[in-house]
């Protein structure tokens, strides 16, 4: 029996999943095969937001290579986020490396007590180009007299590539694959050393990097450790590091319901209500993240059965309504339930209100859920649309298509909700990159223009423009922001050309509309 029929409630982790889902395996068979088939030196990035399975792909990355090539490739995982107490985090790359080296067959263990030698002298060295890294000199004169290897800079990477080219003497095709993950979760400081460390290896021939980011946390971090005035953007810093990019792309409404049976497979629920809530509900007010599904279905899970516990004699299906509006609107279900409000006196209110009637609810009642409806902007017309209708999850007809704030029935409601929400993100710009994107995009009732034409309205030139909007863009792509606007991803094409070109450039789908940002100078 499941544990949820002994009583006992299972909650998801939040750990990397090990089953095929969204076509990771795919993905994983064609980055095997570019790791396998081209020169070995050169870094692939595996570009994706929190919680959207980038850890998933490096394990499944790694589980190909090493049942399709065994002995000819080594795999290594680092987690980055793991080692960041480390005082220099070249040097429990190295360490970890030269650790499976020497429990792998003979050549490459062979390989593993040169890089352990290497290693030693290389830490011994009074001056290395890395950040904040330094050495005691006189422990380095000792180092140096008692292992008897150079320990400058350029010396170590040349017995280093010395040891890997004996290595792969009698195999060119071996070679060391170093998967990194996590690195978006350190600290500033020790992301750039991540990434500097990278830089020092790919100096030598016979190493892959597959490096998992979000993109925009890390383009932060490199940004916060040089400070405001460095002259290279942190996307122009990345794409330097990086020479293959794969982005994991957003998962369709399917990939998510389909998930969502997985995850209740793996609980054991098998309440007919609740998983038919849960199907409809999660892949229109949840979106495409993962993690983010998992952590709704535990909440779920949690509060249906806290409920039960208590006495509270409200049916699963309006539970799970609760709950996903709380994922819009925190702080709903509290003040429900504080209240001693029933469902049916919420839709009670709303319903009387929409037709004009008269409520049969008291005067107190009125004015705490006035109260609640105000301080929510949309509840109100997703709670009443449409009248009479019970569960407004029985079918997407009835429930609407939920974007954001409110329920949205018509191209016209749409558009007018996508230019409120953007709206309210370019707000947080600053005035010069507000009224850049404006300008660009063609928002907020101005034509769009091209570079030439914002760099002659701001006295600037079009490095400077490109510049400044590419960085307002990358703002945009906060989680904080980002997740406002994600939403509206699936009613592209009900959106206005100036909202879509807009959210195209901010999630990067290029392909589906004009980018103003790529504009050529001579057009």
């Amino acid at each position: 029996m499941e544990p949820q029929e002994h009583g006992l409630l299972k909650l998801l982790l939040d750990v990397p999943e090990t089953q095929a889902i969204f076509g990771f395996d795919e993905y994983a068979s064609v980055l095997a095969s570019a790791i396998i088939g081209t020169d070995p030196h050169f870094t692939i990035g595996v570009f994706g937001r929190w919680g959207t399975g980038k850890t998933t792909l490096l394990r499944a990355v790694q589980n190909v290579v090493d049942s399709s090539y065994p002995g000819t490739v080594l795999t290594v995982f680092f987690d980055a986020w793991r080692y960041q107490r480390e005082e220099h985090m070249l040097l429990p790359i190295l360490d970890t490396v030269s650790e499976h080296l020497r429990q792998a067959e003979t050549r490459w263990r062979e390989l593993g007590d040169k890089l352990r030698r290497l290693t030693v002298s290389m830490t011994t060295a009074m001056t290395f180009k890395l950040p904040g890294l330094e050495f005691d000199s006189e422990k380095a004169i000792r180092q140096w007299q008692t292992e008897k290897v150079r320990s400058d800079y350029f010396g170590w990477l040349n017995e280093l590539q010395t040891a890997l080219d004996d290595a792969r003497r009698d195999e060119p095709s071996r070679r060391i694959v170093i998967l990194i993950d996590d690195l978006d979760r350190c600290l500033p400081p020790k992301v750039v050393e991540v990434l500097e460390s990278i830089k020092v290896m790919l100096d030598v021939t016979g190493f892959i990097f597959v490096l998992a980011l979000d993109e925009s946390v890390v383009e932060q971090a490199i940004q916060a450790y040089y400070g405001p005035n460095y002259s290279v953007p942190g996307r122009d810093y990345i794409k330097k590091l990086v020479q293959v990019e794969f982005r994991l792309p957003p998962l369709r409404r399917q990939d998510v319901k389909d998930y969502v049976e997985v995850l209740r497979q793996r609980v054991g629920l098998t309440d007919e209500q609740a998983c038919l809530a849960l199907e409809q509900l999660v892949p229109m007010v949840v979106g495409d993240n993962p993690r983010d599904v998992k952590r709704f279905v535990n909440s779920v899970l949690l509060t249906t059965a806290v409920m039960r516990n208590v006495g509270v004699m409200v049916s699963v299906h309006h539970q799970v309504a609760f709950m996903a509006m709380e994922f819009l609107w925190p702080g709903l279900l509290r003040e429900v339930v504080r209240t001693e409000l029933t469902w049916s006196k919420v839709k009670e209110y709303v319903e009387t209100e929409a037709q004009g009637k008269a409520s049969s609810l008291s005067a107190e009642e009125q004015t705490v859920l006035r109260g609640i409806l105000e301080n929510r902007p949309g509840l109100g017309s997703f709670l009443g649309k449409p009248p009479g209708e019970e569960l407004l999850y029985l079918s997407e007809a009835a429930f609407g298509e939920l974007v954001y704030y409110a329920t949205i029935t018509t191209a016209k409601e749409m558009v007018e909700t996508a230019r409120e929400v953007i709206d309210e993100v370019l707000d947080e710009l600053t005035e010069n990159e507000n009224k850049m994107l404006q300008l660009l995009f063609g928002l907020r009732g101005y034509a769009p223009r091209t570079l030439r034409e914002v760099a002659s309205e701001f006295d600037s030139s079009e490095g400077d423009i490109r510049m400044v909007a590419g960085k307002a863009v990358r703002k945009l792509r906060h989680p904080t922001r980002s997740r406002k606007l994600r939403k509206l991803i699936s009613h592209m094409d009900e959106l206005d050309d100036p909202c879509a070109s807009l959210l195209s450039a901010i999630f990067q789908y290029p392909e589906q509309l004009y980018m103003p940002l790529e504009q050529s100078s001579t057009e």
